[in-house]
């Protein structure tokens, strides 16, 4: 189970980060969208409550040292989530924010490739 987590977010984080060097300006709208658009913050919020339940569910099952990092993952995915339903304006105002920064695109994609890589490394090779 651990594999097929690791391979589907690698097959996420690896597209996202090419994409954020490819398409740069696409991702500055994407993200202006998301803080201006309530609908999008919402779904958002319930998508990332799901996903982060689904994976703290596997808990039990996943008892490895890799399993951990899934189960760090499945937290952060809730707490965001909440976030996001509990709070959507101050989620708001902190992206609103980033849009503007330039930093955090090139944060962004080292970040998420170095993340698509890790994924990819122990879905597919380990």
């Amino acid at each position: 189970m651990e594999s097929f987590i690791f391979k589907l977010l690698a097959l996420i984080y690896l597209p996202v980060a090419i994409g954020f060097v490819v398409n740069k300006a696409h991702y500055k709208k994407m993200l202006k969208d998301f803080s201006e658009n309530t609908v999008v913050l919402y779904m958002g919020g319930v998508f990332s409550l799901i996903v982060g339940f689904i994976l703290l569910s596997l808990q039990g099952s996943l008892i490895s040292a890799n399993g951990i990092i899934i189960v760090l993952i499945g937290y952060i995915a809730v707490f965001k989530g909440v976030a996001m339903l509990i709070v959507p304006d101050f989620i708001k105002f902190f992206v609103k924010g980033l849009s503007v920064s330039n930093w955090y695109y090139k944060f962004a994609w080292v970040f998420s490739l170095l993340l698509g890589l890790i994924f990819f490394i122990l879905g597919f090779l380990v």
